[in-house]
């Protein structure tokens, strides 16, 4: 059984990765890169943002004004974790 938030990550993905580089997808995947997240924003199209189970923040998708916090302007599929966390 699919936990709740992990479903939600998993379905958010899929929009956001569309975006990117792979074709919308009607069912969920995986975020890359291995992390679980335990909260996900959704408010924004072009980029996502969540924090780890453990309190890491990440973001991953388009970056052209620095919206993935990682002090680039490349965009990302992989989440990045923000800068200024331990």
């Amino acid at each position: 059984m699919i936990r709740a938030p992990l479903l939600r990550a998993l379905a958010l993905a899929s929009l956001l990765i569309a975006t990117i580089e792979q074709p919308a997808s009607s069912t969920p995947v995986l975020v890359p890169g291995g992390l679980t997240f335990a909260t996900l924003n959704t408010g924004f199209v072009s980029h996502r943002c969540g924090v780890t189970t453990v309190g890491t923040a990440y973001c991953w998708g388009v970056n052209y004004d620095g919206e993935l916090g990682n002090g680039t302007m490349t965009q990302s599929s992989i989440p990045v974790k923000v800068a200024g966390q331990p």
